[in-house]
């Protein structure tokens, strides 16, 4: 889906369907989502248009948005808005609120290290095409003015779910790994339907694909990555990063279980009212 399009659909509040995975952030910060960026979209008010400012920033990249007034000797104020990209500035000439309002500043990428950057209160029209390589790690959203006001932040990736997952393990390292097989599960068919009775190899903290997918099975190939367990500094329990029959991660506060002594692993997913359990 094209930046143009898809912040029209956002700024008139319409609903869309989006040809990658979008994910919406609720803070002002956010981890770079699993998948290659092809947009992040931010739209935000600050200040009262005199000398207010917002940015959005990851790792080599600051984009800013910064207001002014120019007065003339006949007292008549002219307003204006500034796009920085990494300290190279570029007016804006058209469709920006200067009063404080919300804009949305739209970041498309052309390929890696070319984006195009459009901005605007309600339309949003370019205002550069510059180099600029793709969010990794952390985008932050800051105002350096107040008030601020973040109204929506916006994490566009593609649609390859899968291609993504591809974990690089040979068949050696798999071989290697501790096996989990299904064993049971407790779910509501009504808001979880098992993707498959899985085989998994631990790999370290990775979770990988052997056998088992009854979604999607030509999709999923041994060595792509089902999940990650992260460790909570308490032994045996872990959050889990998952990624459903369709290789999208599955949202929430999911989490895992692995008792040694009995050797099962439990996948709890809370928002679900869902949890699996394997043996090894």
């Amino acid at each position: 889906m094209s930046v143009r399009r898809f912040l029209s659909a956002l700024v008139l509040s319409v609903a869309f369907a989006a040809a990658g995975e979008v994910f919406y952030f609720a803070g002002r910060e956010a981890e770079v989502p699993q998948g290659e960026v092809v947009a992040v979209e931010v739209r935000a008010g600050a200040g009262n248009g005199r000398g207010g400012s917002w940015q959005i920033a990851w790792p080599g990249a600051t984009v800013r948005l910064s207001f002014s007034v120019d007065r003339f000797v006949d007292g008549i104020d002219r307003p204006g808005a500034l796009l920085e990209v990494n300290g190279e500035k570029f007016e804006c000439s058209r469709g920006v609120a200067t009063s404080g309002d919300p804009n949305t500043v739209a970041i498309e990428w052309k390929s890696d290290s070319v984006a195009t950057i459009l901005v605007g209160e309600r339309n949003v029209f370019e205002v550069a095409s510059t180099e600029l390589p793709k969010p990794a790690g952390k985008v932050e959203i800051s105002g350096l003015s107040r008030p601020f006001d973040l109204v929506d932040f916006i994490i566009e990736t593609d649609s390859d779910s899968f291609g993504r997952l591809e974990s690089g393990l040979d068949d050696e390292a798999i071989a290697s790994g501790r096996r989990w097989s299904y064993l049971d599960r407790e779910a509501d068919p009504k808001t979880a339907v098992m993707g498959g009775q899985y085989v998994l190899a631990q790999v370290g903290l990775e979770l990988i694909y052997v056998e088992g997918a009854m979604t999607n099975p030509a999709s999923w190939k041994t060595g792509m990555t089902k999940g990650r367990l992260k460790p909570t500094g308490f032994d045996g329990y872990y959050r889990l990063q998952w990624f459903d029959a369709t290789g999208r991660e599955l949202s929430g506060e999911n989490y895992a279980e692995v008792n040694d002594d009995l050797g099962i692993m439990k996948l709890t997913f809370p928002a679900l009212g869902a949890s699996v359990r394997f043996h090894d």
